[in-house]
């Protein structure tokens, strides 16, 4: 418990066992508190970066003082109006005189071997340790804090520090010129060719280039980025069509006019969603973009984007994809997409060692010259040259390890799926692109198959069980890893609603996610071997239903009539789990 996943110093997971691991971290019980060495970046704040940020206080302020650290004074002044934001934060807002920010200078340690020594501004926000909630929200939502390798070459460098608080050569500092560009610049071109690598679309006309694709530090940071494009040039209330990741929804109904979510994508929902767009525009308060994901997280269902699209269309508003989970080898969007944003942290760094994010423009869309004229004048690097580096490295053989996690994947989905038939398993549901009542939503967005890489539906598949003791004794007994993030090298197992919902869970539960719900990312093990572990676990929450039941068989003597059961079926062992279902053609 509290290890880093994988186990390297920039790991983005952490192993935490157990159902009661998961609950008492979120409630501070002290024996997971003094065990947890690392967590998810945006979360758990990264040791190097505390050391830095601890190094900071004792310098420039005192031991009663939290600091938040950001690459760009825009970024700290953005925290400081979050934090002190009545609107955002009612009654808890803090007032603006207990915050100050400080812009520090420090010598950098180069990147890569051929850079020289330079030195970089980085710009903190300090306020009473006890009030620290509001900044912590926003380093977890925006993403845009200093990363872990950044931290760790400035922490060899403490004795260089200095403060220029109020030196405006210091504020805008040419991000560009101080940090190589030449991973970054692979970074963008691989992207591009992956963009255009067997597109779905064959009739597009407009090629992807290696200056429409943007670098963040995270996932989040170009989720917010793409926000705040939209409400320069567009301006105007947002849509969320379909059960999204957590934050994405948080944002965009954060920053701006707010946000009408559909967590459901049935031709119902599109009904409705064309209803709101219509009453939206007649009001002349029109939608600026309706946001979804290919496909969902951690449901992985898929809307019908064609008629997104032409919805889109219709009412003027742009149309934003997350493709993280589908990927940029499996799913092509760009038919559909004005803009595409990605969490890199996932399955395109495939290492779980490394932070960033992008955003792509379509250059066919109609958008896109605004767009475009708008990132040129306001875009700025901050991707840290290591973490681009390390990136660039670990993208390297995506194709390679998406094929061998999509089979997987689906081996492992299509296996277990019978069992939700079977009355004596403890598995209701299986979710997974594949086995969706609307497969061919997904199905639709896939790339073309070509001799080196054949497309597939992901690392990701989600269990659900008749109830959470089920579910935690499935969890508890199962043999992988287990912990936040997905597309590391490993697999990972992660009680979703527990981690992500544990205080929203009757919420959750409305917009279709059962409180016990298992999400699986599924790394590069054996397939075979993963099966098994799976199986293993699931005699034991099999054994646990069949004891159930048995036990009130006996306590009232037969079978209640509302059961369904007789005494054959309630005294028969756990189920032997289907054989192997899968073709072995694609190992």
């Amino acid at each position: 418990m509290g290890q880093p996943v994988p186990n390297v110093q920039h790991a983005v997971s952490v192993q935490l066992p157990t159902w009661d691991d998961i609950k008492e971290m979120f409630t501070g019980a002290p024996r997971v508190k003094n065990a947890q060495l690392t967590g998810y970046p945006r979360s758990f704040i990264h040791q190097d970066v505390n050391q830095f940020n601890r190094a900071c206080i004792e310098k420039f302020s005192n031991d009663a003082s939290s600091c938040f650290f950001f690459p760009s004074l825009d970024y700290a002044r953005a925290c400081r109006d979050f934090a002190t934001s009545v609107e955002v934060h009612s009654e808890a807002a803090l007032p603006d005189d207990i915050l100050s920010i400080r812009s520090l200078e420090i010598e950098l340690e180069p990147a890569l071997k051929d850079e020289e020594i330079g030195f970089i501004t980085l710009h903190g926000v300090f306020c009473p340790k006890d009030r620290e909630l509001p900044l912590r929200t926003f380093w977890r939502l925006v993403g845009v804090g200093i990363s872990s390798r950044l931290a760790e070459n400035v922490n060899a460098r403490m004795r260089t520090i200095r403060d220029v608080t109020g030196d405006t050569r210091k504020e805008h500092p040419s991000v560009r010129g101080r940090w190589s560009e030449r991973p970054h610049r692979k970074l963008c071109q691989r992207i591009a060719n992956l963009l255009e690598r067997a597109p779905s679309c064959t009739t597009r006309s407009e090629l992807v280039a290696r200056d429409d694709v943007y670098l963040y530090s995270t996932g989040m940071a170009a989720i917010y980025h793409a926000q705040e494009l939209l409400l320069r040039r567009i301006g105007g209330p947002s849509v969320v069509f379909g059960f999204p990741y957590e934050l994405t929804l948080k944002l965009v109904e954060t920053f701006g006019p707010g946000a009408k979510f559909f967590p459901f994508v049935g031709e119902a929902d599109l009904e409705q969603l064309e209803e709101f767009l219509a009453q939206q525009f007649a009001a002349r308060t029109p939608v600026q973009a309706i946001w979804c994901e290919c496909p969902s997280n951690p449901l992985l269902r898929t809307a019908n984007m064609q008629r997104v699209r032409a919805l889109a269309d219709k009412f003027d508003a742009a149309v934003v994809v997350d493709e993280t989970i589908g990927g940029f080898a499996n799913v092509d969007l760009l038919g559909v997409a004005d803009m595409l944003v990605t969490s890199l942290t996932k399955s395109f760094s495939g290492s779980a060692d490394v932070m960033a994010g992008s955003i792509v423009l379509n250059s066919a869309s109609s958008f896109y010259p605004d767009w475009k004229n708008d990132l040129e004048l306001n875009y700025r690097n901050y991707l840290y040259g290591g973490d681009a580096q390390q990136l660039e490295e670990n993208s390297r053989d995506l194709l390679m390890r998406t094929t061998h996690i999509n089979n997987s994947a689906s081996y492992l989905a299509e296996s277990l799926q019978p069992l939700c038939d079977d009355p004596k398993s403890a598995i209701t549901h299986v979710y997974h692109p594949k086995l969706d009542p609307q497969p061919e939503n997904y199905r639709a967005q896939m790339r073309q198959p070509t001799e080196e890489f054949i497309p597939g539906y992901g690392g990701l598949f989600t269990i659900q069980f008749e109830d959470v003791e089920q579910a935690s004794v499935f969890f508890n007994a199962l043999n992988v890893h287990k912990g936040p993030s997905l597309g590391a090298p490993v697999t990972l197992a992660q009680p979703y609603v527990q981690t992500v919902f544990h205080k929203q869970k009757a919420w959750a539960g409305e917009c279709g996610l059962h409180e016990s719900i298992v999400r699986v990312s599924v790394g590069l093990e054996d397939k075979r071997a993963l099966l098994a572990a799976f199986r293993t676990a699931l005699a034991e929450a099999d054994a646990m239903k069949a004891s159930r039941i048995h036990g009130v068989i006996s306590e009232n003597g037969n079978a209640s009539e509302d059961s369904g059961l007789t005494d054959e079926v309630a005294n028969t062992p756990p189920s032997t789990h289907a054989e192997d279902t899968a073709n072995s053609d694609h190992e």
